[in-house]
């Protein structure tokens, strides 16, 4: 009897344990979903930025250049040349337009297109009235139908007056496309909203029919109620209205341009391999309890009964080692920080034959002394005090190769401990690329308008403390068009990467090289010692652009360049009045026959 009671015990623990189990591989796959989402949203965020800014940053070049002109037919030269330039460096935009003060479109017109006015649209209005950069509402255009958001920046003469407003319009098809290239997986959307919440654009993957609902702001209850306790990011789970589909979604806010990227995953592919274990853990159990009970009833009279429920839980147990042969997540058992037993997976993920690594130290797979040494510092005084540790660090495959992996452990007993580790390298170099795009020229490498403004300002500070000087230099090149015009862009891109190149070579390492648009660079030379030290590379420079350049095919270009240079020893410490100096000479220098470096005129003083 004492015997049939405990079978009895027995069972009741199975169903306990199984339950627990069940419950705690749900909780995470979808720990494993939401993580997962929430890193593609912070990615495809960055990427979107970037592309935001090259339209920005064309926009601050046409009105920064406006505003130089002097004369209204000089300025009216200067648009048509630089919307041109500016133009054929935004492959991913449709068109470049000038309005004049009412609104009606006087440059940028495609061939055979209508005359037409854009001082209706709410977005003019707003440039009208604000200095930065205005982003519209999701909107339809008039002729095709098609949708997009407006980037627009007002245009002020030199007299401080309103002349109209550059604008481009940015089309929703370009964002669907860009989100094609997010690992969403089955089922995923991509979708980018607007301020107010208003449909821009949207990716469902396995579906090629236009997006339903573009301009709605028709959004489910659980995003309102995330949005009100993370306004600029964070996750939630719901059914999404547009599809009657659930998924996990992850939010970015990016403040700058009013928009909002959402990134769902369906919660099918995470859950069904949770749901299969359901089903097979149940039938198992409950075979395993009928067994234990039928077994119970008969013990007394046939003890070949109690053999074949010992031979089922056998069969149990080892069911049990298979579910830890996961296939996604390396799974190892230490003690004293030395492999008792590690999955295939784990084997798999470091590059070891199976079971290669039990009795090892797990120094093998670490990368280095530092981090091994945290994990035994602070990991194992947190699983001491009964909690469970996390991070994410580099560790090192067989072959030496990092890779980037969430660690995760907590004790099973009061000597060995239960780690777990996910392989995340892909989306860590993902984050990487998408930082170095943002602060960075895609064309030529060097830095862009972002990175070159936050790298002089440190400077400026940096001398400002220290006593040294910072020598700011504003370069144009002379003779950049007619080799676009008469070679084509792709030479153009050519011209532009070796001067790049050429530029980078001639200065230090802690010096910066920029180009801020177009045909236009920026140095800054930090910690000379004067005007004199300063002039002798900028000489080097202008003497490096000037050589012939290869641009493929047999041929051969040169360029000049105009150089106008300004230092902080003598213009003072503010970045943007060091700008405008270098600037103003840079325009001297063209004016005085180009091709030559001339010297910004120091303030005058009462």
């Amino acid at each position: 009897m004492a015997l049939a009671v405990g079978n009895l015990l027995v069972a009741g623990a199975l169903v306990i344990a199984t339950y627990l189990a069940l419950d705690a591989n749900r909780v995470d796959d979808e720990a494993l979903a939401r993580e997962a989402t929430r890193n593609m949203a912070e990615t495809t965020a960055i990427e979107v930025r970037s592309q935001l800014q090259l339209v920005d940053h064309a926009l601050a070049t046409i009105a920064a250049r406006y505003l130089r002109a002097k004369t209204e037919a000089l300025r009216r030269h200067v648009l048509e040349e630089t919307l041109d330039e500016q133009h054929s460096l935004l492959s991913h935009i449709t068109s470049l337009r000038i309005t004049d003060e009412s609104g009606q479109v006087i440059l940028g017109l495609d061939p055979g297109e209508r005359p037409f006015s854009i001082g209706d649209r709410p977005y003019f209005a707003a440039a009208r009235e604000h200095e930065g950069v205005v982003v519209s509402e999701p909107l339809q255009g008039r002729g095709d139908g098609s949708w997009f958001i407006g980037l627009a920046l007002r245009l002020v003469s030199s007299d401080g007056k309103f002349r109209g407003v550059v604008y481009a319009p940015v089309r929703s098809d370009f964002f669907s496309r860009m989100f094609g290239a997010v690992p969403v997986g089955e089922g995923g959307t991509v979708t980018l909203r607007s301020e107010t919440l208003r449909l821009v654009a949207r990716y469902v993957v396995g579906r090629s029919d236009p997006p339903t609902g573009m301009g709605s702001n028709k959004v489910s209850e659980e995003f309102h109620k995330s949005l009100a306790r993370s306004p600029l990011e964070g996750w939630y789970r719901t059914v999404t209205p547009l599809d009657s589909e659930e998924r996990f979604f992850a939010y970015n806010r990016l403040p700058d341009y009013g928009l909002f990227v959402i990134t769902g995953t369906s919660t099918r592919p995470y859950l069904e391999r949770w749901h299969q274990e359901v089903w097979h853990l149940s039938l198992l159990s409950g075979f395993i309890i009928f067994a234990i009970i039928g077994s119970s009833a008969l013990i007394f009279r046939q003890a070949r009964r109690e053999r074949l429920a010992r031979r089922e839980i056998s069969r149990f147990a080892k069911e049990q080692s298979v579910m830890l042969e996961t296939e996604l997540i390396g799974m190892a058992r230490m003690r004293d920080r030395v492999f008792l037993w590690e999955n295939q997976a784990l084997d798999r993920m470091f590059g070891f034959e199976s079971g290669a690594l039990t009795g090892q130290s797990v120094r093998a797979i670490y990368a280095d002394d530092a981090s091994f040494e945290f994990v035994d510092r602070d990991g194992y005084a947190l699983l001491r005090e009964g909690g469970r540790f996390r991070t994410q660090l580099q560790m090192r495959r067989r072959d030496g190769q990092l890779i980037w992996v969430d660690l995760s452990a907590a004790m099973v007993s009061d000597t060995e401990s239960l780690w777990m580790m996910v392989d995340i390298d892909a989306i860590k170099q993902s984050e990487q690329k998408a930082q170095y795009l943002a602060l960075h020229d895609p064309l030529t490498g060097v830095a862009n308008r972002r990175l070159f403004e936050e790298r002089l300002k440190q400077a400026l500070g940096d001398a400002a403390r220290s006593g040294q000087s910072v020598a700011l230099c504003g370069i144009d090149l002379d003779g950049f068009k007619p080799i676009n015009d008469e070679f084509g862009h792709q030479a153009g891109d050519e011209v532009l990467k070796q001067v790049a190149t050429r530029l980078t070579e001639q200065v230090r390492a802690n010096d910066i090289v920029a180009r801020l648009g177009g045909d236009e660079f920026s140095l800054v030379l930090v910690g000379v010692a004067g005007e004199r030290e300063a002039l002798q590379v900028l000489q080097r420079c202008l003497a490096a652009v000037q050589r012939p350049i290869d641009i493929g095919r047999d041929h051969q270009v040169s360029i000049g360049a105009s150089l106008g240079v300004a230092l902080s020893c003598v213009h003072g410490h503010s970045a943007q009045l060091l700008m405008k100096q270098a600037d103003d000479a840079m325009y001297e220098a063209k004016r005085a026959g180009k091709g030559r470096i001339v010297r910004a005129a120091a303030p005058q003083t009462d």
